[in-house]
């Protein structure tokens, strides 16, 4: 055989097995895909029976054909993978892969990629109905939703009812609008959210406005948002309106019913105030009914119910009652000015000096129940007994004698940090004797004056030094003179803030307090 013919035609044979054994697969992502992710990771794979050199991705989102980046490899199979940061659009890509010789291929298809990273648009969500009667209602519910890129692949319309949400997949109905027919199988108020996906796995939604299901019956409704107060901050014996708003959320007229107010739960023995109201309330509308309380202190649980006796038949009769509680400040403050003149003298009005209207007057004020007799030099400080050791039990005591344990406002609550023990206390001195921890807060909103609380141990009659329910001890509210100082309404000398049931301590009468004062 001719030799130089016997060269070629092995070099034809070689070339032919290369050629003929190499291959590249596209992996990742498929063709036609659509992504939104930040980075793409294309993967491709290659074989070769001579063996493998590199792999390099070709693309063209950097403005024209082109090869990214090339990795080696080897064996006579291998994959590579890419990561890439790409912006949206709709790019080409494949790989080519070398073998030991330098013979190059690549698959034999380029791979389409879209990348969309913009969500659709949801310009309306729309219904057909103002409201709907009875809880077998359909509605339908449309969605008008485009995406400019991938398309739009499905919609959801999620129905939000009083309790719930429930997915509905949404038909084309015509156009770029889907619907879904809804059951409205709850009373009270639905809205509907659209959510729309395109290709790429974005979304968008959009809810719509409300639409209420009525009862196809009457149904009476009172909530406590609707109870309210003329007069959110009364003191003691003020006259209030207490208004309720009674709603009729059915899709018939009532008819005549009566609506009551209760001191407290009439189902646990509540007490009704004013008297039985008549009303008569139109399909799917509202009235509002009063009465005038005059006011008493503490926090005051008060309910309405509408239809008490049940002569309507009602949708629902479990929403005809609600309930709201005022408080009423069990606290009073009192502040002024002290002026005072001074006559001293022997016991036989000998060497008599006379001062007028001493404007410089330093000392204290004092405050007990009318009726209390009050020894000073025996005046304790509350939470301290005789020997001057911490009772822990002297604030929940007064509260006790005082009926203010459950009020929101209590003694203990507005002087101790956590029922026993007092959040300030001071020294004083009261007739030339030091009663010392004296618990006290503010008066009003400054620390220019303070409050403080004593009990009188000349009336611990059972003798065992302290405080207590037993012996009732007289109470006593002090406030040292702090001349021209400012307090919560102005410039004055002294101000005092003492429970109003102080007046209580003694029930011979309950009317009054005696004010004392005490200058140095």
């Amino acid at each position: 055989m001719n030799t130089s013919r016997a060269v070629l035609l092995m070099f034809l044979a070689v070339l032919v097995i290369s050629t003929a054994s190499a291959t590249v697969t596209l992996n990742y992502p498929l063709n036609n895909a659509n992504l939104s992710l930040p980075s793409v990771t294309f993967n491709c794979s290659a074989t070769s029976v001579i063996g493998l050199a590199n792999i390099t991705l070709y693309e063209n989102w950097t403005g024209s054909w082109t090869a990214n980046e090339t990795k080696n490899i080897s064996g006579t199979s291998n994959s590579s993978n890419f990561t890439k940061q790409l912006p949206e659009g709709k790019f080409v890509w494949n790989c080519q892969q070398a073998d030991t010789s330098d013979t190059t291929s690549m698959s034999a298809s380029n791979f389409t990629l879209n990348v969309d990273r913009t969500p659709p648009s949801v310009s309306s969500v729309f219904f057909n109905e103002t409201y709907t009667c009875g809880i077998s209602s359909l509605v339908r519910v449309n969605c008008t939703t485009t995406d400019s890129f991938t398309g739009i692949k499905n919609v959801t319309i999620v129905a939000n009812s009083p309790t719930d949400s429930y997915d509905y997949p949404a038909q084309l109905l015509s156009g770029n609008t889907y619907y879904s027919d809804v059951s409205l199988n709850q009373t009270g108020f639905w809205n509907f959210t659209c959510v729309s996906y395109d290709y790429a796995g974005n979304s968008a939604n959009s809810t719509s406005s409300a639409i209420e299901t009525y009862y196809s019956t009457p149904d009476l409704t009172i909530n406590r948002t609707g109870i309210k107060f003329s007069n959110l901050n009364p003191l003691e014996n003020q006259q209030i309106t207490i208004n309720a708003n009674v709603y009729n959320n059915g899709c018939q007229d009532s008819g005549n019913f009566w609506t009551a107010f209760y001191n407290g739960d009439p189902a646990s023995s509540g007490i009704q105030v004013g008297t039985n109201k008549s009303m008569s309330i139109p399909q799917r509308s509202n009235q509002t009914v009063n009465i005038t309380w005059t006011t008493t202190i503490g926090p005051t649980n008060f309910f309405v119910v509408a239809d008490f006796n049940n002569s309507i038949s009602e949708g629902n009769e479990s929403n005809n009652k609600a309930n709201k509680t005022i408080d009423v400040t069990s606290w009073q403050t009192f502040f002024g000015n002290v002026t005072a003149s001074k006559l001293l003298g022997n016991s036989g009005m000998e060497n008599m000096t006379l001062w007028f209207n001493d404007s410089k007057s330093t000392g204290m004020i004092f405050v007990a129940d009318k009726e209390s007799i009050i020894h000073w030099a025996s005046l304790v400080a509350l939470s301290r007994a005789i020997n001057g050791s911490f009772m822990s039990n002297d604030f929940s005591d007064i509260d006790a004698l005082f009926n203010m344990t459950n009020f929101n406002d209590s003694i203990s609550k507005k002087f101790t940090t956590d029922g026993s023990t007092p959040k300030q206390t001071e020294n004083l001195t009261i007739e030339s004797v030091s009663v010392d921890n004296v618990p006290v807060i503010d008066s009003t909103n400054n620390s220019n004056f303070k409050t403080g609380i004593l009990w009188d141990s000349a009336d611990d009659t059972s003798g065992n030094g302290q405080f207590d329910q037993t012996d009732k001890e007289k109470v006593v509210f002090v406030t040292e003179i702090n001349k021209g100082a400012l307090g919560a309404y102005g410039r004055y000398d002294y101000e005092i803030s003492i429970p109003v049931r102080l007046r209580n301590q003694d029930t011979a009468d309950t009317s009054e307090v005696y004010f004392y004062y005490e200058l140095s």
